[in-house]
């Protein structure tokens, strides 16, 4: 297959253990582990030091007896130890919305793939937004499943209390797809949006996406309730300190040869070796925050943020902006949420509303605004079935 996107590590991963040619097309992040191929994490260290593996990752298990087809191991970050998307040695996926912005990561073959229709679901892993992020940055759906509930047996650890391994797809029926294969015990879920109460986080907004959140339940004839009470700065601090504590002890002994890792990422392990965090600060907050989201789920369905709050970054400016501050918190709290791209007539209307009476340097956003629909513990079939009923609304892509 030919690859403009530059999804893919390896000319020769490409293979079928599909039963036939109508399974679905199914691209899998090279952090997972599938037999009899060489799984690099986006590494030219590990994939020099790594021989072929021995049996398929967990989370690969079910949907190989299922049947798929196996078309490919996607691109990463390097470790999948960051939001960028950038990949020095593999190369790094082209955004296929704009060549020059970042594809976000670190799951970004998995998202390039699905988004330019090589495939009907791949999937990525998810530590602090790795699905999310890259889901939004080229305008597709992601979704971050609850820890614990897909296995991480057979997936190269980042931080072994956050990640967890997930689909995207460049629709809502390709995520319901990818869920049917990758869970055995569902629940059965019908959701009416009428009904449905929708609560948003004031502290996860800026000027501009509280418009755009407003503009986008405004078109869905969704009413939602703001609330308060959580520091998103303080709840995000806490979630990076237990993330690159883990990350470090993950990956240290990588630092003997540190000369052959991305300088991206060989800085965020220094950093980490020089950090005096205190973990058990990090899990206190990681108490406050849970108990805070129960009190929120104990009276609404849903909570919904943005899956960003600025523009996707070009390449040349990728490392200036914090791309997880919506996105790890949730990891952090080990809840399932699902990032979902506007359809574009209502991005159109997203930003018509934003321009009245405001100055005209204001530059719209070059992929649509996504959003991130958050549930409790274990709910991933209810947030499927809202995310289908507001794309039958005609708001989703």
């Amino acid at each position: 297959m030919k690859d403009d996107y530059n999804w893919r590590i390896g000319a020769d991963s490409s293979r079928s253990k599909g039963a036939n040619s109508n399974d679905p097309r199914v691209v899998v992040k090279d952090i997972l582990d599938l037999e009899g191929t060489v799984t690099t994490v986006g590494s030219r260290l590990i994939a020099s030091r790594n021989e072929p593996a021995k049996a398929d990752a967990a989370s690969l298990e079910m949907m190989i007896d299922k049947g798929v087809n196996l078309i490919g191991k996607a691109n990463l970050v390097e470790l999948a130890f960051g939001t960028q998307g950038i990949n020095p040695w593999f190369g790094t996926p082209i955004n296929p919305i704009d060549p020059t912005l970042i594809p976000g990561g670190s799951s970004s073959g998995s998202a390039v793939a699905a988004a330019v229709g090589v495939c009907d679901f791949a999937l990525g892993t998810d530590t602090g937004g790795s699905i999310r992020i890259p889901a939004a940055c080229c305008g597709i759906y992601g979704l971050k499943t609850t820890w614990g509930r897909i296995s991480t047996k057979g997936c190269y650890p980042l931080a072994p209390s956050l990640d967890t391994v997930g689909p995207l797809a460049s629709s809502i029926d390709g995520i319901e797809l990818a869920w049917n294969y990758l869970v055995k015990d569902q629940l059965s879920v019908d959701v009416d949006v009428d009904s449905v109460k929708i609560a948003v986080l004031d502290d996860f907004l800026t000027p501009d996406t509280s418009q755009m959140v407003d503009a986008f339940f405004a078109a869905a004839g969704v009413r939602y309730e703001i609330k308060s009470g959580i520091d998103r700065g303080v709840v995000h601090k806490s979630a990076s300190d237990l993330l690159v504590a883990e990350a470090l002890s993950v990956n240290e002994h990588l630092l003997i040869e540190g000369h052959r890792l991305d300088p991206a990422i060989r800085r965020r392990l220094r950093a980490a070796q020089a950090s005096d965090a205190s973990i058990s600060s990090a899990l206190e907050e990681r108490h406050r925050f849970n108990h805070f989201l129960e009190s929120i789920f104990d009276e609404f369905s849903f909570i919904v943020v943005p899956t960003l709050n600025d523009d996707v970054p070009t390449i040349r400016r990728a490392y200036e902006q914090v791309l997880n501050l919506n996105t790890l918190p949730f990891n952090f709290a080990m809840v399932p949420a699902l990032s979902v791209p506007v359809s574009n007539g209502v991005d159109d209307e997203i930003w018509s509303k934003l321009q009245v009476g405001v100055a005209a340097d204001r530059k719209r956003w070059q992929t649509p605004f996504s959003l991130q629909i958050i549930a409790p513990f274990g709910k991933e079939e209810a947030l499927i079935s809202y995310a289908k009923a507001l794309s039958k609304r005609g708001v989703l892509k």
